[in-house]
């Protein structure tokens, strides 16, 4: 439903109580980073992607720690689609570990089955941040041809998720924000984190890995040496150029959303320096020289992208940001003159 005045359209979408899929099913805070469109049979779904309480238990102690779930629904009226997960939503507690689990965004294949991107905190100080990509297959169960964890002693692999933390040498941490899918059939995930990759972090570094279905992609990113290899980070704070390390939020490089190019290029919508951007990583993980002579396109716009759509001929790109309230003096009209960053870019023009 939408409210429109004079100033700005509002829009805000609501579930159906009668068919609103119960996650949880107990009381908490739960979440979700987006939905993914199934459209692998001539009846579309959708797929949701959420994270919230463990859910209810019928006997023994109640866990009171945060599980990632997903659900599919038709997209004509919402109902349960009956052929996922027996009919129910999917949860799971990362590597079976009791810990906070977080959701962010997922995708949809061409055959239906499922990849969601997230990440659980194993412990800080200590481990900190790992990357944990779900995959299911398109009857909503884990695909067990999948997963491996980069820990194998400490946290043995659960088939059908990956648990990794390319930079844990170092002492870094990584999130992953979004997941998509090359080719070849190798993943890429887009994200932030202390990465300490080059230099000690100052501020979130955007974090990208690759990885096949079996283990991180040993040629993908990764140091001069060979070091960290199946790992890429975005240091800001490398950067020398006049106007680095001003913005409000200096040094802040982030990846919020990932999409793959027709040549397997990705590109991630997030922040460098504080400031909305763009990033081009090449098949090598590495930034492409081709873009804009540093592998980005960096807007005055302070804040993140957001969204990213690649349209289906691979020929544009669009991506959002979140929206800003204006600001007056010193004082912030939150319910005012929202403003939202719109950048829209030919896949074409990525290359001059």
């Amino acid at each position: 439903a939408c409210n429109e005045t004079t100033e700005a359209v509002t829009c805000k979408a609501e579930w159906p109580s009668a068919t609103a899929p119960l996650f949880a099913q107990r009381p908490g805070v739960a979440g979700s980073w987006g939905i993914g469109l199934d459209s692998s049979t001539t009846t579309e779904k959708l797929v949701v992607f959420a994270h919230g309480p463990a859910a209810k238990a019928t006997s023994g102690v109640q866990r009171t720690d945060q599980d990632r779930y997903i659900n599919r629904v038709f997209a004509s009226d919402l109902t349960q689609d009956g052929g996922f997960n027996g009919g129910k939503y999917f949860t799971h507690d990362v590597s079976g570990l009791n810990l906070g689990d977080n959701s962010r965004r997922g995708t949809v294949l061409a055959d239906g089955s499922i990849l969601s991107s997230g990440y659980t905190n194993l412990g800080s100080p200590g481990p900190g941040n790992h990357i944990a990509v779900i995959k299911l297959t398109s009857l909503g169960v884990f695909d067990e041809s999948f997963g491996f964890s980069q820990n194998e002693t400490t946290y043995p692999t659960v088939l059908g998720q990956t648990l990794s933390n390319p930079f844990i040498a170092v002492g870094g941490v990584a999130e992953a924000y979004g997941v998509t899918v090359l080719s070849n059939g190798k993943m890429v995930t887009t994200g932030y984190g202390s990465s300490n990759f080059n230099v000690t972090s100052v501020a979130p570094d955007l974090v990208v890995t690759s990885f096949d279905s079996e283990q991180l992609d040993a040629t993908f990113g990764g140091k001069v040496g060979g070091s960290m290899s199946g790992a890429f980070a975005v240091q800001s704070e490398t950067d020398t150029a006049p106007g680095v390390g001003l913005s409000t939020s200096a040094y802040e490089d982030r990846g919020r959303h990932v999409a793959a190019l027709s040549d397997d290029r990705t590109v991630h919508a997030g922040a460098y320096d504080g400031r909305a951007a763009i990033h081009v990583l090449t098949t090598a993980g590495r930034p492409d020289s081709t873009v804009d002579g540093t592998g980005r396109l960096v807007f005055a716009y302070e804040g993140n992208l957001f969204g990213l759509g690649v349209s289906e001929d691979h020929l544009r790109i669009v991506a959002t940001s979140t929206t800003r309230a204006k600001v007056v003096g010193t004082t912030v009209q939150n319910s005012r003159f929202a403003k939202t960053m719109v950048a829209l870019v030919q896949v074409e023009d990525l290359d001059e």
